[in-house]
């Protein structure tokens, strides 16, 4: 059983990646978390008095923003991808945990900043939860 599941993590998992289709992308998960989270309102969203809308737009902004620093920035600064001919579906899962992680950052400063005017750190491990719950998907 688990060396089917190594087998399974290592095998490649290679896709010719070209900006634009990245950036689509990112537009549209982007368009999707804003959509999502003002019509689901999942997690503590619901508890917003008003302007879910336009915090929803945040959302979808800081995630747009998120994936571009990681995107085209992190990635290729710090060659997280590497090589498309040793990229596996290992690397994959670690990429996506890393950007997730990243629009938890952009988010969860975006709100204490915005809606509650402060930062408060202990707070970040319930945006991490509620941002990978949304990830997910």
């Amino acid at each position: 059983m688990l060396q089917k599941i190594k087998s399974f993590l290592i095998r490649p998992f290679y896709k010719e990646e070209n900006p634009i289709e990245i950036l689509k992308v990112i537009i549209m998960v982007s368009f999707f978390i804003a959509f999502f989270l003002y019509f689901f309102q999942p997690n503590d969203f619901s508890d917003l008095k008003q302007g879910k809308f336009i915090i929803s737009l945040g959302f979808g902004l800081m995630t747009f923003l998120a994936c571009v620093i990681y995107e085209f920035g992190l990635c290729k600064l710090f060659n997280l991808k590497g090589k498309a001919e040793h990229y596996t579906f290992w690397r994959w899962i670690l990429n996506m945990i890393a950007m997730i992680f990243l629009i938890s950052l952009a988010n969860f400063i975006y709100v204490r900043l915005l809606v509650f005017g402060s930062i408060k750190w202990e707070l970040f491990p319930h945006m991490i939860q509620g941002t990978f719950t949304v990830g997910i998907l």
